[in-house]
């Protein structure tokens, strides 16, 4: 009986596991029919800028609602925000590198960020595609933080990207 127990058990986590695809392949088939169907609206034409761009705004609304003044973060706002500093790297915070470049130490500096991707990241995703996009955003957002790290500062924000977008548009033209 115990065998057949197993046999059950193994046959419901086959089960499990086949439905779990199935959910994943009909949200992934969702997901591709929606932005199908808004090929013609911004975020149906650049889905990952609208997604970075949204996750800036609302990491900077969310530091705000708790505390961080939207005219200027102090130091401690910042590393609590997600900024990051050589101590927090040493401390094995790697995911900080990534974290710190949905940051944004006021309102401007999110604001000038913002428009930056709006203008350059639309000729920049259109010619990477949605994909390389993406992932180029994440590679140049830990490159960024690292290569701020050298100074011993305290970084945070997406300038790293802004400025890559302006740098990859020139080698475009």
């Amino acid at each position: 009986s115990f065998g057949t127990y197993v046999g059950i058990v193994n046959n419901n986590l086959l089960l499990k596991l086949e439905q779990s695809q199935n959910h994943i392949s009909d949200l992934k088939s969702k997901i591709t029919s929606y932005l199908d169907n808004n090929r013609e609206t911004f975020h149906g034409k650049y889905p990952v800028l609208t997604f970075l761009m949204s996750v800036n705004i609302v990491a900077f609304l969310v530091a705000t609602i708790f505390g961080t003044d939207i005219d200027g973060a102090t130091i401690d706002q910042g590393l609590s925000m997600g900024a990051t500093s050589i101590t927090e790297l040493v401390e094995g915070d790697l995911f900080s590198l990534i974290g710190s470049n949905f940051m944004h130490w006021d309102w401007q500096h999110l604001l000038f960020n913002m428009l930056s991707f709006y203008f350059l990241g639309k000729y920049v995703e259109e010619e990477l595609g949605s994909f390389r996009f993406f992932w180029f955003a994440m590679f140049t957002g830990v490159c960024s933080a690292l290569l701020g790290l050298l100074d011993y500062a305290i970084v945070g924000g997406a300038s790293g990207l802004a400025f890559a977008l302006i740098g990859v548009l020139f080698s475009l033209i």
